[in-house]
């Protein structure tokens, strides 16, 4: 341990020397024990360290203690699975006297290898093209199942995984690797499978046959064609025998084979295949659509368009053919009143592939209807008569002949007799004399008789002043009508009945209404009166006119108003135009309003008079001081000048003016007196007048007050600014530059980078204008600090055992990576690197530096990290209920026991919390249990223990019997305990329920008995009581049949009663199978018969008997109703060949000839073949009729061709007829023929076709067409444009007329010879011809453009000029040039730039435009020149400096040149230097200015002299630097001669009195030097 010893040194001369004592610190250090093991160790994965493998012991024997082991990533790296890897393990001997004994430790280097494994897989797999490999194809299994992980496959040949591809068929080499989890801990194992792919057999469907109708082409759909495989890809190919490309044409009606055949696109993995299909093409059935039922009226034609008739079927060709039993040619007879079958057939053209189709339409014809117009609302007055005229009666279709009849309630004479006032209701009708097929028209008329009005006459309108009374004879109101007897009423609108009353001013309406005594037949009349009532006019006086001040304010009583008539109630309102009147009114002349605004406005007219007034301005006066001195750059203000207004009611501002400023109060002044002129402008100058002073104002030279800071602290790596120095110009108008310097360096300190340290940096503020302002200086310390870096991490870190501590783990990272150093980690309580460890379980502090490299200038920077590394936990697993049967004993195997994470070793624990029986290998009895289940790890130290609950529950055990299920026998059979038997696994007694019938006379009844079993065992406690059943199966008792075997009948020609005759001995039912109305429907041919008998005893089984009928086929008979003759061009239709069956019998007739057949007029036999549809049942038969054709006419189409212009010929586009039947052969006769050319107006065309065929009479048919006008053809272009005064020729009046035939006369407007303005002009043109009749008369206008006269103008290029000459008439001397105008043009020259302009240096345009006085008739013109602009040499002002010292750098004040003309700005360049020492002696100075506008101005230079004198050097030596010293001791020169120069520059030596070495008195001494 450690140990004080004190010292003490006594001295023998105690009376001049002192004891000196010292204290000695004495360490026993402890005894260091040696120990031993193996250095090096190699082990592989999984393999656990102990002490033996590690060969560790102790040397020293006397020295008890124990083993400690802990490694670099693990607390206790015994009995674990360490990493692969590198380990280190720490063997720690701790001594049980650790008093005197250090513990001791070795470091033991362990390298972890990776485990070896293997898997199995086959070696060869065969597989077919399209199945994607897998794991379970190739049959991979690892041996060693705790080793997690993936496999990964390669193809040699494409290096790519064949599990997410379609192998190519053929032989492939695939690699199979093992990839396990642990990639760290595990090797990787691969092996090589040889796969070989087979080609595919893929399959197609499609259908096996397809019926199909003609027009329906074959297509894959139809066909079905599809690939069952979706992935092979490849297209089908179709073919039938001769027929090519069947897919792409349209197959006639007929039986075909076609092949479909599927190619695929990947021949290399896949077999083509091949089907065929048969193909059924019918005729095509078409539909035709026309209405059901036709109403028409008598007298109507049925049309084409009225039947509706179309082929739904666009694409059939063929023709519609019409027949009617009550005419021959339904479209052209009028049918008469009645019921009517009119048939449509549509034959088509291609009776091959198409069948005729009919369709029947119901036609009803009406009787005719006419109309008659006749008005339904009569309205007339009291006595006025009703005729046809005023009913408005007019019949409309005068072909119907008749007569009209009246009738009216209350009147005999509806048309003589007066309507009595009312309504009233007039029958109209109209009785046709043919009343059988045209309907009388009946209408009723509503008439309505209104009240007589009479007339009253009255004035309109009635003017009056406010206060008139209205009277009667005013209004002037009387009636027309004399024999109306009645009287008069006025009303106001307003509600006065009284005429008497004083109506206020305004308009007013009078109601004047006449009462006629006779109310009944005469309506009363009213009408209005408009009353204008006009407003009262007054006076008043006032003065004439009015002369004040301003501010003085204008009131009624300064005008003197005053009011004549004093029973008008009201006030005075004064006013003025834009102006308030009730504020002070500005000085000058006014006019104003005088309103007396009376009470009464309704009815009182206000008076307003006009007052003329003169406002004058106001005077005042001004105060400011005589003179005053300011600082150059002080601006000038009103409170500098102590200006002073001495009436502040008078709102204006101050103007300052002096004689070498236009404004001093924004201008600097100069130094030096200056005049100055204060000058007070009112605001209101038009009320106010002007007022000014004078004051002299000296200013003096300026001093520029410069700051900065004294002492600036920085890190290094900060560049100096002015900004961070905080140098600023407070005067920031003053112009001037910075210079910078600094004592220890050669160059500019802002561009250059300090190092730690101080520096003293010297800042000069150097001012352009030095005739104003004074050179500035200040000096800085500068201290630069070392640069800290700053990094990252977290601060605390909380892990679980088996973290491996890293630098990502702890977050590191540097915010400064240009400093470029690097990171140092160490465990404080080991002193060890733990980065890439696993620490045991505890509390650490990691030390974290980052070490720069350049610790100059950089902070090394240290952190500690907290890591708290808490136990690992882990989860085991278990069942959490288990339920088993009594009898059952519970294993670990059975709870499912494992711990989770396989790499904690460790054991498990069980114990039963009810029972004090072993929970695992003992049998427990029926009921709930419960057992803990614990997990104790091996290193409890870094894992913790874990424990679940199993819940178990034991239930009773079933005891096993065996027992027949089923016992059959046959009805009346007695049941004996023989055919029963039971046994069973226990002991017990057996019940049955219900109870059995043993050896009983009683009998079971047919059918299932169901009897139920209890067991019931004697050990309750463990086992359950058993219930069982078993079924007594009663068969029935089976009856006998008697039925014929076999019977012969004829199709429908039978009854089922003959043949279901079978019977039986026992009682009961028959059922046929076919029954009774089955069996009479069945076709031709052999049956089986079945009879099926249900006894009526329910004991007795259902038995069944079979027998045979033979069915033999029918012959049908055939009808055909008489046909009438039909007209040629009608196809047979379903009209015609409408023969039938009387049996009923579905099947086809085939006629010949066949449906859609046109005949030629005459006469034919027509014959009927019926083939029924069930030909098995049926034979076919045959009839024969007779059947006339008449011969018919063709119907033309032709309708009125479009209108064409004189001079066209006929063309087949007028002529162009056709037939309605194209179908049918003929020629067209046209009158007039084609090329005809007809007169202008509308006219006839007529057209005859003579058919060739004989079964066609001759047709015609006539048409209009209307004849134009023709219009010229005149062309005529915009000309080209002419110049002013270029008068109109023939050359621009040049219209042409290409129709040269047509006669007649040409006109222009303006004609040849006019000058036109310069513009767009319009030119017109007329063309009348001769031929009014056949020619239209033609009028064009075109355009043309007149352009303005051009200027011609002469400029010659000025010479060049020095910068700041101004532009004068020298240069601007543009003029015109004359040649070739016979008269003077007035105008003047733009000049741009303009006269008097100021250009920079260089080359320039100038440009002149003439602008002419008329600029309508002529172009202003522009003319260009250069001019060049020679750059100016300023000349410069410097005087000779006065004399400095040596060591004195150069400044402002010697180095101060300026220029002469003060605007011009630029940069000065001296010779020596700002900043240089010159030794003793004359020294010549030169500047160079380099104006900063370097466009207009050249460099300038100029030269001086400046005389250096000698300079007397500076001692520093303080007395506060000499220290005192004890007799004895000699003067040195550190503490006592350390006088210094000031000037480190100075070079020579210092003599000291009394010299170095000399041992003074005691006392104070003086010290002198040389």
């Amino acid at each position: 341990g450690k140990h004080i010893i004190r010292v003490l040194y006594q001295p023998t001369d105690s009376v001049n020397y002192v004891s000196v004592a010292n204290l000695l610190n004495v360490n026993i250090r402890k005894f260091s024990v040696r120990i031993s093991s193996i250095d090096r160790l190699e082990i592989r994965f999984r393999t656990q360290l102990d002490i033996d493998i590690l060969n560790v012991h102790c040397l020293d024997n006397f020295v008890l203690g124990t083993f400690h082991f802990s490694g670099d990533k693990c607390n206790n790296p015994l009995n674990v699975l360490l990493p692969v890897g590198q380990h280190i393990i720490t063997v720690r001997y701790v001594p049980r006297d650790e008093l005197n004994f250090a513990s001791v430790s070795k470091r033991i280097y362990v390298t972890v290898k990776k485990y070896c494994y293997t898997f199995d897989c086959l070696e060869t797999v065969d597989i077919v093209y399209g199945t994607m490999l897998s794991a379970d194809i190739l049959s991979l299994r690892i041996l060693e199942e705790f080793i997690e992980g993936n496999f990964l496959f390669s193809c040699i040949a494409t290096s790519t995984d064949p599990l997410h591809q379609l192998l190519q068929s053929g032989s492939h080499e695939i690699s199979v690797t093992f990839r396990p989890t642990y990639t760290e801990s595990y090797e990787i194992v691969s092996k090589l499978i040889v796969v070989n792919v087979e080609k595919y057999a893929f399959e197609i469907s499609c259908v096996d046959s397809l019926n199909i109708t003609y027009g329906t082409k074959v297509s894959s759909t139809l066909l079905q064609s599809k690939c069952l495989d979706d992935f092979v890809n490849g297209e089908f190919q179709y073919s039938c025998g001769m027929v090519e490309h069947p897919l792409a044409i349209l197959l006639n009606a007929g039986n075909y084979t076609i092949d479909v055949a599927f190619q695929p696109v990947d021949i290399v993995n896949f077999i083509p295949v091949k089907k065929s299909v048969s193909v059924c093409v019918r005729k095509y059935t078409f539909e035709i659509e026309c209405v059901c039922e036709l109403v028409i009226m008598y007298r109507t034609i049925i049309t084409v368009e009225m039947l509706g008739v179309r082929c739904l079927d666009e694409s059939v060709q063929g023709k519609f053919q019409f027949s009617c039993d009550a005419c021959l040619n339904p479209l052209e007879d009028i049918l008469p009143c009645g019921e009517y079958k009119l048939i449509v057939r549509y034959q088509p053209t291609d009776a091959k592939n198409y069948t005729p189709v009919e369709e029947l339409v119901q036609v009803s014809v009406r009787t005719y209807k006419y109309d008659v117009l006749c008005e339904e609302y009569l309205e007339i007055v009291y006595g006025t008569t009703v005729s046809p005229e005023l009913l408005g009666l007019q019949l409309l279709d005068s072909s119907v002949g008749g007569e009209f009849i009246f009738t009216c309630n209350g009147l005999n004479n509806p048309l003589v007799d007066y309507f009595p006032s009312g309504e009233h209701t007039l029958h109209v009708k109209y009785q046709p004399t043919d009343a059988r097929n045209i309907l009388a028209f009946e209408k009723d008329v509503y008439v309505t008789v209104h009240r007589y009005t009479f007339e009253v006459a009255c004035i309109e309108s009635i003017e009056i002043i406010y206060g008139t009374i209205i009277t009667e004879e005013m209004l002037q109101a009387q009636c027309l009508d004399l024999f109306c007897k009645g009287k008069f009423i006025y009303v106001f609108e307003s509600g006065s009945t009284s005429l008497n009353d004083i109506r206020s001013a305004g308009n007013h309406t009078i109601v004047v209404t006449y009462e006629p005594f006779d109310k009944m037949n005469f309506v009363s009349v009213t009408k209005k009166i408009k009353v204008l009532v006009h407003k009262y006019s007054f006076d008043f006086s006032c003065v004439t006119s009015l002369d004040v001040m301003y501010r003085t304010l204008i009131t009624k009583e300064l005008l003197k108003v005053t009011i004549m008539d004093s029973f008008v109630e009201g006030k005075v309102v004064l006013s003025c135009q834009n102006h308030d009147i009730c504020s002070v009114l500005p000085a000058g002349e006014y006019l104003v309003n005088v309103l007396f605004q009376v009470a009464d406005t309704k009815n009182f007219i206000p008076v307003e008079k006009v007052v003329p007034v003169m406002i004058r301005r106001y005077s005042f006066d001004i105060y400011c001081a005589d003179c005053r001195e300011i600082v150059y750059g002080t601006i000038l203000s009103t409170e500098l000048l102590d200006v002073k207004l001495l009436d502040e009611s008078v709102e204006g501002r101050f103007v300052i003016t002096s004689d070498s400023s236009n404004n001093p109060l924004r201008d600097t002044l100069t130094a030096g007196e200056h005049l100055i002129t204060t000058l007070y402008q009112p605001t209101d100058g038009v009320n106010f007048i002007p007022i000014s002073k004078a004051t002299i104002v000296t200013v003096l030279k300026f001093t520029p007050i410069v700051r900065s800071l004294e002492k600036l602290v920085i890190t290094y790596g900060t560049i100096l600014t002015p900004k961070l120095l905080e140098v600023v110009c407070e005067n920031s108008d003053i112009g001037g530059e910075f210079m910078y310097s600094c004592v220890n360096l050669n160059v500019d300190p802002l561009n250059e980078l300090l190092s730690a340290g101080l520096h003293m940096l010297t800042i000069l503020f150097h001012t352009f204008d030095t005739l104003n302002y004074i050179q500035v200086e200040r000096v800085v310390k500068v201290e630069v600090e070392r640069y800290v870096p700053e990094f990252e991490c977290v601060s605390e870190l909380d892990i679980v055992y088996r973290t491996v501590i890293s630098e990502e783990l702890l977050k590191v990272q540097c915010n400064t990576p240009h400093v470029g150093g690097k990171f140092i980690f160490s465990e404080i309580s080991t002193s060890t690197n733990p980065i890439g460890q696993v620490l045991s379980a505890g509390v650490y502090s990691i030390s974290i530096l980052y070490q720069p490299p350049n610790i100059i200038n950089y902070v090394p920077v240290q952190k500690f990290v907290n890591v708290m590394v808490r136990q690992y936990s882990y989860a085991i697993s278990c069942e959490a209920e288990l339920k088993i049967v009594y009898g059952t004993v519970v294993t670990s195997e059975m709870l499912k026991v494992t711990c989770c994470d396989e790499t904690v070793m460790g054991g498990f624990v069980f114990n039963c919390c009810t029972s004090t029986l072993p929970p695992i290998g003992d049998l427990l009895p029926a009921g709930s249990h419960v057992i803990v289940v614990k997990y104790h790890p091996s290193d409890e130290a870094n894992y913790i223990v874990v424990e679940k609950r199993v819940s178990i529950e034991v239930e009773k055990c079933l005891p096993s019997i065996e027992l027949v299920n089923t016992i059959r026998f046959t009805y009346e059979t007695v049941l004996t305990k023989d055919m029963i038997s039971f046994e069973s696994s226990v002991e017990g007694t057996v019940q049955y329920s219900p109870p059995l019938l043993l050896n009983s006379d009683e009998f079971y009844t047919a059918g299932e008995h169901r009897i139920s079993l209890l067991f019931m065992p004697q050990d309750e406690h463990n086992y359950f009581s058993v219930e069982s059943n078993f079924v007594l199966t009663v068969d029935k008792f089976i009856p006998k049949i008697t039925w014929d075997e076999n019977f012969i009948m004829y199709y429908n020609k039978f009854h089922s009663r003959d043949v279901l005759n079978a019977t039986c001995v026992s009682p009961g039912a028959f059922v046929y199978y076919p029954n009774n109305s089955d069996l009479e429907n069945l076709d031709v041919g052999t049956y089986p018969l079945i009879v099926i008998f249900t006894p009526t005893n329910p004991n007795y089984a259902v038995v069944e008997a079979v027998s045979a009928i033979e069915i033999k086929p029918t012959l049908p008979t055939l009808q055909w109703p008489r046909l009438d003759s039909i007209p040629y061009g009608t196809a047979l239709s379903v009209d015609i060949l409408n023969s039938f069956c009387e049996e009923k019998v579905d099947g086809q007739f085939i006629y010949e000839p066949s449906f859609g057949t046109v005949l030629d007029a005459g006469s034919y036999q027509l014959k009927a073949q019926f083939f029924p549809y069930d030909k098995k049942n049926y034979l076919s038969a045959q009839l024969i009729v007779d059947l006339v054709v008449d011969k018919v006419y063709p119907t033309i189409a032709w309708t009125n061709p479009s209108d064409i212009i004189y001079e066209d010929k006929l063309k087949e586009l007028q002529l162009n007829a056709i037939l309605v039947d194209e179908s049918i052969l003929g020629q067209f006769y046209y009158s007039p023929p084609l090329g005809y050319v007809l007169d202008v107006g509308e006219q006839k065309l007529t057209v005859e076709f003579i058919p060739s065929s004989s079964n066609y009479l001759v047709s015609a048919a006539v048409v209009n067409i209307l004849v134009h006008k023709k219009i010229p053809h005149v062309v005529w272009n915009n000309p080209h444009s002419i110049t002013w005064p270029e008068s109109l020729s023939q050359k621009q009046l040049a219209a042409q007329l290409f129709d040269e035939h047509i006669l007649g006369s040409t006109t222009y407007t303006p004609s040849i010879g006019y000058i036109l303005e310069p513009g767009w002009s319009d030119l017109l043109m007329s063309f009348q011809p001769f031929d009014g009749n056949r020619y239209v008369e033609v009028n064009l206008t075109v355009q043309i453009f007149v352009e303005k006269c051009p200027i011609r103008v002469k400029w010659d290029q000025p010479n060049s000029i020095t910068y700041s000459t101004l532009l004068s008439e020298t240069q601007l001397n543009a003029s015109l040039d004359m040649d070739g105008h016979e008269y003077e043009i007035k105008g003047h020259f733009d000049f741009q730039p303009p006269l008097n302009t100021l250009l920079v240096a260089g080359t320039h345009s100038l440009t002149a435009t003439f602008c002419p006085d008329d600029e309508v008739h002529y172009i202003p013109v522009t003319i260009c020149t250069v001019v060049t602009i020679v750059p100016l040499s300023p000349p410069l002002l410097w005087a000779n400096p006065f004399p400095i010292n040596y060591e004195s750098e150069l400044n402002v004040l010697q180095l101060n040149a300026r220029v002469v003309d003060s605007s011009i700005i630029g940069s000065f360049k001296y010779f020596p230097d700002f900043g240089t020492v010159l030794p003793a002696g004359v020294h010549p100075l030169m500047v160079t200015f380099y104006p900063l506008d370097t466009l207009n101005y050249e460099v300038s230079t100029h030269k001086a002299e400046i005389v250096i004198e000698k300079n007397t050097p500076t001692i520093v030596w303080s007395a506060s630097k000499i220290k005192a010293l004890t007799y004895g001791d000699a003067l040195n020169q550190v503490d006592h001669l350390n006088a210094v120069f000031a000037n480190k520059n100075v070079k020579g030596s210092i003599t000291y009195n009394p010299p170095l070495g000399t041992i003074l008195t005691a006392g104070k001494n003086v010290f002198k030097e040389k």
